[in-house]
């Protein structure tokens, strides 16, 4: 035992403590949002993608398809809807 330890080990630890709750950290799995409502187009539940249709003409923006499928959800015209404009 160093001299550290042994005089540590001799002090009278008769004063008041106060126990803190340590709070998880922000990566913590146990603080996240568990039930995040999903956007829906025609009652399917859709997910975000990038959109690159520079070559079609249409530019490059976020849009959405259906959730497991790699469908676009597209307008009346045919173009993939921007993600930001589907409520």
């Amino acid at each position: 035992m160093n001299l550290f330890c042994a005089a540590f080990l001799k002090l009278d630890h008769n004063f008041p403590t106060k126990i803190y709750k340590i709070m998880g950290t922000k990566n913590n799995p146990k603080n996240r949002v568990k039930n995040v409502e999903k956007k829906k187009h025609n009652g399917k539940e859709i997910e975000p993608v990038y959109y690159h249709g520079v070559h079609a003409g249409h530019g490059k923006y976020m849009a959405a398809k259906y959730a497991g499928t790699f469908q676009l959800v597209v307008d009346e015209k045919g173009q993939p809807i921007q993600w930001g404009k589907i409520v």
